[in-house]
């Protein structure tokens, strides 16, 4: 399936080029080319998919639900997700990939009859040497070719093939391996049923594979409806709160450069990288009365004596402003991170009664403490843009509507999000620009409503 669901949703973005199938020993592996020529073959299988009583097993569900919804398949009859029987069995594992499990669980394939091919990463199986510039193969770097490429080359097709399906019988006999471990484990006390759930029948969950079916099971189907209908995201508001955020940094940096250039007489300090760590740790912690050269992009094209065009990097010399070290980096380097920052500059330099200046007011000032203030502001708001406010305008569909990856596999047992992480917006104290607002319910008859965690207000809905 072509997406990286650890860069994106596979909402909108994954597409399927092939289907693996298997039904037990009787039946065999059934393979689908969904590719190129192919395209559309898959919906010969939509009646299959969509009927809710055929129960299929999955590795996954999530992903794989919404792949196939790329392509017009409401999936339906959802048997089991290995993934999840996985981690109610056992929350401590390193990895709950296909890939560990099985080599954990030593599960292979036509396991009824014992034996049989084991997982192999595909990795492993179909990493190549990357070929140099002589056109010969390197000895040491290889190179993973795409799925594509291995579904089109002749060469690679069988090997393909026979992954793929392997995949789907490994997925097989690890359902039934985790379905025995989970009848194992009986309860040790009752469950009882709620009064607003009268259909629910307690007495029948006897054991964790009871939970799964009748608790685990459902949830994690809804989870993937969830999934699928999305927030609301008002681009509008996002995108002038990025040009509200862009604004206030350039402003913030261009007066720490003004104030760098009067405090070390040096033009060329307004060149300096803030997003570099080692140009900012040269500058602020070499020793008073040494000279810091950068490499810089020659803008002005500047032609150096003896040559006839500009080069495309030129060199600046900056003093260093020989600041006291605050703490050093795993690499024994002088740390130039934001808690550094922080105590160089102070709690509240510009604090209008009560200013607090840091570690840096013995060598640079009040001026110069205001200044690693506004310098942290900026790389704030930089921080901001980055993580929030620009990845979530691309994250959103036709309509405005993000489809966040929720995920139960958690140490504490809560949900998770990520790609975009929903639950982890700016603090309501610390969100500047009010990027909370850009999350809305769609118009006009609906209220979205934020609860915390433990808090009163969840408790009353």
């Amino acid at each position: 399936m072509l997406c990286d669901p650890r860069k994106q949703t596979p909402l909108g973005s994954a597409r399927v080029i092939c289907a693996s199938l298997y039904a037990g020993p009787e039946l065999g592996r059934v393979w689908v080319d969904n590719l190129d020529d192919a395209d559309g073959v898959l919906d010969a299988l939509k009646p299959y998919f969509e009927d809710a009583r055929l129960l299929k097993v999955w590795h996954n569900y999530s992903f794989d639900r919404a792949a196939l919804w790329n392509h017009g398949i409401d999936v339906r009859g959802l048997g089991a997700d290995t993934l999840h029987m996985a981690r109610l069995l056992n929350t401590s594992h390193t990895s709950y990939s296909l890939d560990a499990l099985c080599a954990e669980l030593d599960v292979r394939s036509n396991d009824a009859h014992g034996g049989g091919a084991s997982k192999t990463p595909m990795k492993v199986r179909f990493a190549r040497p990357r070929i140099l510039k002589n056109g010969a193969p390197s000895k040491s770097a290889v190179e993973m070719p795409t799925t594509e490429q291995l579904q089109r080359d002749p060469a690679t097709l069988a090997d393909w093939i026979d992954y793929a399906v392997l995949d789907a019988e490994l997925t097989f006999w690890l359902r039934l391996r985790l379905q025995n471990a989970l009848q194992a484990e009986r309860l040790i006390c009752d469950v009882q049923r709620a009064a607003e759930s009268p259909a629910f029948d307690a007495s029948l969950v006897r054991s964790l594979y009871d939970v799964y079916v009748r608790m685990l099971r459902p949830f994690g189907e809804a989870l993937t409806d969830i999934e699928r209908i999305g927030v609301q995201l008002d681009g509008a508001l996002l995108r002038r709160i990025q040009l509200c955020a862009e604004t206030d940094r350039d402003s913030l940096l261009a007066s720490v450069r003004e104030w760098a250039v009067a405090h070390t007489g040096a033009p060329d300090a307004a060149r300096i990288n803030f997003d570099s760590a080692k140009q900012l740790q040269d500058w602020l912690f070499g020793a008073e009365g040494d000279v810091v050269k950068f490499e810089v992009e020659n803008t002005e094209g500047e032609v150096l004596e003896g040559r006839s065009r500009p080069l495309k990097y030129r060199t600046v010399c900056v003093p260093a402003l020989g600041l006291p070290v605050q703490a050093y980096t795993k690499a024994n380097k002088p740390s130039a991170d934001g808690a550094g920052l922080r105590r160089l500059a102070g709690a509240a330099p510009q604090h209008a009664e009560r200013p607090a200046f840091g570690a840096a007011l013995e060598r640079l000032g009040e001026t110069g403490c205001v200044a690693l203030d506004k310098l942290l502001d900026a790389k704030a708001m930089q921080s901001l843009l980055a993580s929030f406010i620009v990845p979530l305008q691309a994250l959103g569909d036709e309509v405005g509507r993000v489809h966040g990856s929720l995920n139960i596999n958690t140490e504490t047992g809560r949900l998770s999000s990520r790609n975009p992480n929903l639950q982890n917006q700016p603090a309501l104290e610390k969100d500047r620009y009010q990027i909370r607002r850009a999350f809305c319910a769609q118009p006009p008859h609906n209220t979205l409503i934020v609860a915390d965690y433990g808090q009163l207000e969840l408790r009353l809905l």
